[in-house]
């Protein structure tokens, strides 16, 4: 297991939701694109050797945003690694 810093964001056109992970050394005020509404923020575990949906544990808030992990981050994170991994 590995901690990654992370941000949900909102896209401003769809309303759609995705979430950006990042290495450690970036601050999460750093990663939100322009025009985009940073929605949460924080760390994540990710359990490499299998990738389920309860692989992904959040935590933690993102400093620089003022914003918290939620709950439903993880969910958020797992699709998000999953449609990468799969195509």
């Amino acid at each position: 297991m590995r901690d990654i810093k992370y941000i949900v964001v909102e896209d401003p056109n769809s309303g759609y939701l995705f979430a950006i992970l990042f290495n450690g050394m970036i601050s999460h005020v750093d990663m939100v694109p322009k025009k985009y509404k940073c929605i949460s923020g924080g760390f994540c575990t990710i359990d490499t050797v299998l990738i389920l949906t309860d692989s992904v544990k959040v935590f933690g808030k993102a400093e620089s945003l003022g914003l918290n992990s939620r709950s439903e981050d993880a969910r958020l994170i797992y699709h998000t690694l999953s449609r990468t991994l799969l195509f």
